[in-house]
């Protein structure tokens, strides 16, 4: 699956990925936008995210998504990616 999109004849010379409406092909209304997707690829996902504080100065974050996909093997559909963060705001010390 994808996403494209195609514009020129910018106003200026340094072009960001948010500098695409600067192109005069968008405002002519002939810029170039597509996106395709693979039918025979399947994807479900499930996240959940968990938020602790203490003291508002020690902050705890755990998330987990539990994905299956097509794309994975077939005798394992089912994949845990789990994530963990932690940050210290030292003004609160």
């Amino acid at each position: 699956q994808g996403f494209n999109a195609s514009n020129s004849n910018f106003s200026v010379d340094g072009v960001k990925e948010n500098d695409m409406n600067t192109g005069s092909f968008l405002v002519d209304g002939r810029a170039g936008i597509g996106s395709w997707k693979d039918p025979s690829v399947k994807l479900i996902a499930f996240f959940g995210r968990a938020n602790y504080a203490f003291k508002d100065r020690y902050i705890l974050t755990a998330s987990i998504r539990r994905e299956g996909s097509s794309k994975f093997a077939e005798s394992n559909r089912w994949g845990s990616f789990p994530g963990l963060s932690a940050a210290w705001r030292i003004s609160e010390e």
